[in-house]
């Protein structure tokens, strides 16, 4: 094990002169270091160095660098650059450079003396100015706590974008809890994510810093979320206005009564004040409730909003909401049982992020006493779309994860928007750079005769399948990753026609959609393409994802 003193004095990508040790983690340190141009110090900046343990935590260390690349707001943590050490004592490490904080707000709350209101305002409103870019961004930090609050200059700003998930450079990948339990909502605690929990915590920490108080507390944090998930949140009588409206709307257990972070901003700012949320009535000699299991929520039609995610209890999948309403189906350019293009009504529903994974798959052989298939020539991958199953296979999964098959039409809804874009990405072709695994020059360099239409200049890094969600920048209106190429995924079995999408296809056989890591063709990667295969058919390119029912 290295030394994190030992690396001082080191120089890292040539620019970065490692100072002093300011912080530790699970496998890295920060350093404060010296940026240097041409033999001279230019300024300061964080240097996070890393040493991850296994292949899940270098792609976390990824999807944090992806997060902060695509992110540039006056309250969030400046992003400086990325990369790998080569020489040295760090040599195999990763970095991450980013601007310099000289105190957390934890370390601000340590202080004898207390914070000010005025001060408190000041962090309030910026917090509030972060999280609301992020939300417009569809984006949700999912760790707002003072620890996480450093003062640069003159200015608060939020940091640490590791638990960061919702927007093209994030993975999707289903996670249930994750935050710190202090400042997590009751939803959130439940495993339902979405830019409320980021307000909840931003409640959690004005309280604190003007009152020292929490909304729930514990000796431990199965204390916490049992009070959580069974009490209303503790709010101090000792806050003045407008702190103790504001509170106490941020920290409301109905999410959907929750003020916005844009609405936070607003109150502080001098706009109108949020509407009041009544004190829970309190019963001389009551007993709290006993403290109860209660199991990630289900998805639940007409109370959620566009591109909400949650996660289905059964499988750990993510499904993101789809609202209801009128979209463009199918194409006047394509095969004749896309056409005509035309407006399908559906209801709301909730659809799998990603298709079913091999380790999901395995779950459900291992619960249901089923044989998993013949593997591909590559092999299993825990995080790889499941592969070789048969439509009677992914229909045995869906009912065994109480959810459905999705219909062409919510397929195609689901994939393209309300727009009638032909791709999942847009109109363009060929597609712009790292939106998905499709036949290309990766595919070209370990099959050097594929018998496949290879995308030119194209490579996504896979000759074959890929992790899903390794491709953000490819995600659809909704959210939704992997629908074009990686695995053909299967249709229910009546699909959606020419005019009905409830009833048969004009396609032979059971429908299969989206293209798969060998196929390369701008026809067959529109949205509205599909082919159709008899129910019995297994395949090594075809897969499957699930969605919340029928349109």
């Amino acid at each position: 094990m290295v030394d994190p003193s030992s690396l001082l004095g080191l120089i890292v990508d040539s620019r970065y002169r490692l100072a002093t040790v300011v912080g530790t983690g699970s496998y890295g340190w920060v350093y404060a270091a010296d940026e240097t141009a041409f033999g001279e110090v230019i300024g300061q900046v964080a240097v996070k160095l890393l040493r991850p343990p296994n292949d899940d935590a270098i792609e976390a260390v990824i999807r944090e660098v992806q997060a902060m690349a695509q992110l540039s707001h006056a309250h969030l943590l400046g992003f400086r650059s990325a990369g790998q050490v080569s020489d040295g004592l760090a040599s195999g490490c990763l970095y991450i450079a980013t601007e310099l904080g000289s105190e957390t707000l934890e370390d601000r709350l340590r202080q004898p003396a207390g914070m000010k209101p005025d001060e408190v305002c000041e962090v309030a409103v910026q917090m509030a100015s972060a999280l609301s870019y992020l939300c417009d961004r569809g984006a949700v930090h999912r760790d707002v706590k003072p620890a996480n609050i450093l003062r640069i200059g003159n200015v608060w700003k939020l940091g640490d974008f590791g638990l960061v998930r919702g927007f093209a450079g994030t993975s999707m990948q289903a996670s249930g809890r994750k935050g710190t339990v202090l400042y997590m909502s009751p939803e959130a605690m439940q495993g339902e994510t979405g830019p409320f929990v980021d307000v909840w915590a931003l409640g959690a920490v004005i309280q604190e810093c003007l009152t020292g108080a929490l909304p729930y507390s514990g000796n431990s944090d199965t204390e916490i979320i049992a009070a959580a998930l069974t009490r209303e949140p503790a709010i101090s009588s000792d806050l003045s206005e407008p702190f103790a409206s504001i509170v106490r709307s941020c920290l409301v257990r109905d999410r959907r009564r929750r003020m916005t972070a844009t609405q936070v901003a607003a109150a502080f700012r001098g706009g109108s004040p949020p509407p009041p949320v009544p004190r829970p009535p309190e019963v001389a000699g009551a007993t709290p409730p006993s403290p109860r299991v209660v199991a990630l929520a289900p998805p639940v039609l007409g109370t959620a909003r566009a591109g909400e995610v949650r996660i289905n209890p059964k499988d750990g999948a993510e499904m993101v909401y789809i609202p209801a309403g009128e979209f463009i189906m199918g194409s006047n350019d394509g095969a004749d049982e896309e056409e005509p293009q035309r407006s399908v009504y559906l209801d709301g529903y909730w659809m799998y992020r990603h298709p079913v994974t091999v380790a999901q798959y395995q779950k459900f052989c291992s619960e249901t006493r089923r044989k998993m298939p013949d593997p591909p020539s590559w092999g299993w991958k825990d995080d790889h779309p499941t592969v070789n199953v048969t439509w009677h296979d992914a229909k045995a999964y869906a009912d065994w994860a109480g959810v459905a098959l999705p219909t062409e039409a919510q397929w195609e809804k689901a994939a393209r928007g309300t727009d009638g874009r032909a791709y999942v990405w847009g109109d363009a072709w060929p597609p712009p750079p790292k939106v998905g695994n499709f036949a290309d020059e990766a595919t070209r360099r370990k099959y050097p005769e594929p018998n496949c239409t290879i995308i030119a200049d194209y490579d996504d890094g896979y000759a074959e399948t890929s992790p899903v969600g390794a491709f953000p920048a490819g995600a659809s209106p909704y959210g939704c990753l992997d629908m074009a190429g990686n695995v053909w995924e299967w249709s229910a079995r009546r699909q959606g026609g020419n005019t009905d999408p409830s009833a048969p296809s004009t396609r032979e056989g059971v429908v299969l959609l989206g293209g798969a890591w060998n196929v390369g063709t701008a026809v067959v990667l529109r949205v509205s393409h599909g082919v159709g295969f008899g129910p019995t058919f297994a395949y090594a390119n075809f897969g499957f994802r699930c969605c919340s029912g029928r349109a």
